[in-house]
């Protein structure tokens, strides 16, 4: 982004050796391992996340969208974040706790869907990683490969809009929406903003 406002190519080519290295780690042995602030290092595979991968994704479809392998590998990554992180329809796959759980949050029956899950160590829908995928799917449709993926940004926009609060918060966990500042990460919330923002300039896309 810093090199989208300033044209300045230092960035550009900083960026491009951060991608490099991504593609020769992670990409190479499809190791997506998440990398937070409060999650120590894991094990290979013990702890993916969809973040790595959608950025990925964004980067190919919006600087390489002239390279079919390129545009076949953001899609082929959009697939997995899908196929891992998404949740379209049935709660029950993302969490343990049954239906008739009395903590509070805690029953499935009270989460929101669809929704993007975070990481495999915290297996739950969460703000940001909604608008996250959002933007993959933004940028797989920019890049020419189908309205289905602007369709599939739309619905998950959608969702942001239902579990926002009256005053404009956007809650963090969709385990629960209540007012409360211990679920409402400000980093969250901004991203899903910029999603909300993001999809404002299709409004008026209609589909074949």
């Amino acid at each position: 982004k810093v090199y989208d406002y300033t044209k300045d190519e230092k960035y550009k080519k900083t960026a491009d050796r951060a991608v490099e290295y991504v593609i020769k780690t992670q990409l190479s042995e499809y190791n997506w391992e998440g990398q937070f602030e409060d999650i120590l290092p894991s094990s290979k595979y013990y702890n993916l996340t969809q973040y790595g991968p959608v950025d990925l994704a964004k980067y190919y479809a919006k600087y390489y969208a002239g390279d079919e392998k390129c545009l076949k590998t953001a899609v082929e990554l959009m697939r997995f974040v899908e196929d891992q992180f998404v949740v379209w329809n049935r709660h029950s796959p993302w969490h343990p706790i049954n239906e008739t759980s009395t903590e509070e949050g805690a029953s499935v029956s009270k989460w929101h869907s669809p929704a993007a899950l975070e990481q495999y160590s915290w297996y739950v829908p969460i703000d940001a990683s909604i608008a996250n995928v959002i933007m993959g799917f933004i940028a797989l449709y920019d890049a020419g490969l189908g309205e289905l993926y602007l369709a599939k940004a739309k619905v998950l926009a959608d969702q942001l809009t239902i579990i926002q609060q009256e005053n404009g918060r956007i809650p963090t966990h969709l385990m629960n929406t209540k007012e409360a500042d211990d679920n409402l990460w400000y980093n969250c919330m901004f991203y899903s903003c910029e999603a909300l923002e993001k999809m404002s300039h299709y409004e008026d896309v209609v589909f074949e």
